[in-house]
This record gives C-alpha cells, sequence and structure tokens, in this order.
C-alpha cells in the first residue's frame, strides 16, 4: 500500500469514528484545538495526519468515555 493510499484509509476511518459519534467538524476540530479547514483537509486526505494530532483525538476521546454517566 503506497502512503498517499495509507493516508486515505485513515482519513476515512476519522470521518467514520467521527460520524459514528455525530459530532461535527467543527466540533472535533474546537475539542483538538485546531482550524476547521485544518481538520477538514485531514478528513480530506489533502493532508498527511500528523500523529500528534492522532495521539491528541484519542486523548480527548479516552477522557470523554471515562466521564461518560448513562441517562
Amino acid at each position: 500500500m503506497s502512503e498517499r493510499e495509507n493516508i486515505q484509509q485513515v482519513a476515512s476511518r476519522l470521518v467514520g469514528l467521527r460520524d459514528a459519534l455525530e459530532l461535527t467538524p467543527e466540533q472535533v476540530a474546537e475539542a483538538c484545538g485546531i482550524e476547521v479547514e485544518t481538520y477538514r483537509n485531514y478528513e480530506s486526505g489533502d493532508f498527511d495526519i500528523p500523529i500528534s494530532f492522532i495521539q491528541n483525538l484519542a486523548s480527548i476521546l479516552l477522557n470523554n468515555a471515562l466521564s461518560y454517566t448513562p441517562e
């Protein structure tokens, strides 16, 4: 698999995760402290997604999951 294909695969998974969590690109970008346009470029596969972003997103999602209280 080429580097470009890898980027596209990660971008696709990023979209799927966001959709599954019913979040908007704006919400994810704000939570991660990045510009919405940058996040949209990550999702489209136009930019290589830095590992620091993935680590930050994983940390945010884990913290949210740990603080989740079912109604």
